[in-house]
């Protein structure tokens, strides 16, 4: 699966916001323009359509997801009590033919806590690639009503709670995916994935206090995680742990790296003779002229480079795009220039979403990779895209200015021309 579009309207400040989505993708705007807000937003998405109850009437009660503070209605007064509209247009094979499909889901949040809000409309659509008209609805739902396709073709009309997405009552209504088209129960599945994606936010200090904690890489978003244990799993995975290790060499100049596991028996609380294992794990690095030493003896960057790797090349992370937010903290511009290069190079299989304020890393990716969140008069949010226009690289030419100089007007000379 690949994600190739998110849609968000009335979630917070962003109004009528569409962004095409490559392989390799970057977001760009003044503090508090909203590009964490567009990432929050796929994560009502995900709750709306597959969280728990509690979820659900969290986030209609105009909450925004999970640990997450403050309230998801549009915070602009012009759009005050607008509904909250989010959609998804994604790529998936199925049965070796390429299709696109498309989930969208509108909301109306409760005006207050004694009120409950409600799931308006959702559809779930898609055809395959190339095919020329508009696509087969294969879910319309319209407040408690909603139809589905069927195998033979033929739509079958089903009714639910207003609190309820149709996506959380298929597996109920239909226990035979047989029931269903192939693709239907594929687009079902490519949404169920999306809908946990992790938002990497990485704090040295999180990652330092979850050393050897157990702890996995979790939902929404990701300050920190066990390394150690991510690294383990990478190991026994036994596809991308040589890829992990090369590439930490590259990019902070170090000798080796590598994962050491020690089985320990540790007693139960009921009785020492029923004691379970544990494995301690030590991730030691190796450079030249000094002995080795664990890796949370190192610098924040290299250990912050270390988990973007491990979250890459972790079989199991859940979600179809890696997002992370200011790739840059903490990292040397070398070493930031050198994992941008492996992150391209690498974006065919899993693409990245990246959200920055660096100047450098700008410089060191591609005009149209570039999408920037532009505040009109009225607060309200939307994303462009910058065009890599002859009038943009003649300007480039003329040495005035970097491309990522033009980040501290927010590019306005050269969007949309």
């Amino acid at each position: 699966m690949k994600l190739k579009q998110i849609r968000v309207d009335g979630y917070k400040n962003l109004i009528n916001c569409v962004v095409n989505l490559g392989d390799f993708n970057v977001l760009v705007g003044p503090n508090n323009s909203g590009k964490s807000n567009l990432l929050e937003a796929l994560h009502v998405l995900g709750l709306i359509a597959f969280g728990s109850p509690e979820d659900r009437k969290s986030i209609l009660r105009g909450h925004t997801p999970l640990r997450r503070i403050g309230f998801s209605i549009s915070h602009l007064v012009e759009h005050k009590d607008k509904p909250i509209t989010v959609g998804i247009t994604f790529e998936k094979v199925v049965d070796d033919i390429l299709w696109v499909g498309d989930y969208a889901v509108t909301i109306r949040c409760a005006p207050s806590e004694d009120a409950k809000g409600t799931i308006v409309s959702e559809t779930l659509k898609g055809k395959p690639y190339g095919r020329k008209g508009p696509a087969t609805k294969h879910i319309s739902r319209k407040k408690e009503q909603f139809s589905i396709l069927t195998r033979s073709g033929g739509k079958r009309q089903h009714r639910i709670t207003q609190d309820n997405s149709s996506l959380s009552a298929l597996p109920s209504l239909y226990a035979d995916p047989q029931e269903l088209p192939p693709e239907l129960v594929e687009f079902y599945y490519a949404v169920r994935w999306l809908a946990r994606t992790p938002i990497f936010a990485l704090s040295p200090s999180e990652l330092r206090r979850e050393i050897d904690k157990d702890t996995p890489i979790g939902d929404f978003w990701v300050s920190g995680f066990d390394l150690g244990l991510v690294l383990d799993n990478i190991k026994e995975e036994g596809t991308y742990y040589e890829l992990f290790t090369e590439s930490m060499c590259d990019m902070v100049a170090i000798e080796n790296i590598h994962l050491h596991v020690e089985v320990k028996k540790a007693p139960s609380k009921k009785a020492e003779s029923n004691g379970t294992e544990k494995r301690i794990r030590c991730i030691i690095v190796e450079r030249r002229g000094d002995s080795p030493s664990l890796i949370e003896e190192y610098s924040d960057g290299t250990l912050v480079i270390a988990a973007i790797l491990a979250a890459l090349c972790f079989k199991k992370r859940r979600g179809p795009i890696l997002c992370l937010e200011e790739l840059e903290t903490c990292l040397h511009p070398a070493a930031l220039e050198k994992l941008l290069r492996f992150l391209r190079g690498h974006s065919d299989k899993w693409p990245v979403l990246i959200t920055t304020h660096s100047p450098y890393l700008l410089n060191c990716v591609n005009p149209e990779d570039v999408n920037v969140a532009v505040v009109d008069e009225t607060g309200a949010v939307t994303f462009k895209k910058v065009r890599n226009t002859k009038q943009l690289r003649d300007y480039l030419k003329s040495g005035f200015m970097s491309f990522g100089d033009m980040l501290a007007s927010n590019f306005e000379d050269v969007l949309g021309k």
